[in-house]
């Protein structure tokens, strides 16, 4: 009788290691699995982030900032960086005019 309990006991052990060992590899994989995700999304909006910055520098525009270019064209000022609006400290070439007639004046 003894000997009976043992024997399932042992059986039922090594059942029981075979079981661990199945789950700890099934959840390393899972785990593995989540850090691949995570890194992946991490690479993806990196990606977003910085490939603008290093397309800017490879075209050699360097400085960043919105509306670049010159205003091109006869009207020129507007459509690119040229005018007032475009956000930039510098004046458009409307406004640099304007400016120095009133200088001139003074």
């Amino acid at each position: 009788m003894l000997e009976d309990k043992s024997a399932t006991l042992r059986s039922e052990a090594a059942t029981f290691q075979r079981q661990a060992v199945t789950l700890k590899r099934s959840m390393w994989w899972r785990n593995m699995k989540l850090k691949l995700l995570c890194g992946f999304l991490v690479l993806i909006v990196l990606g977003y982030v910085f490939l603008p910055m290093l397309a800017n520098l490879a075209t050699g525009q360097g400085g960043g900032g919105e509306g670049g270019g010159e205003g091109g064209g006869e009207g020129g000022g507007e459509a690119g960086g040229g005018g007032g609006a475009s956000g930039s400290d510098e004046p458009g070439q409307d406004e640099g005019a304007s400016n120095s007639s009133v200088l001139r004046r003074t």
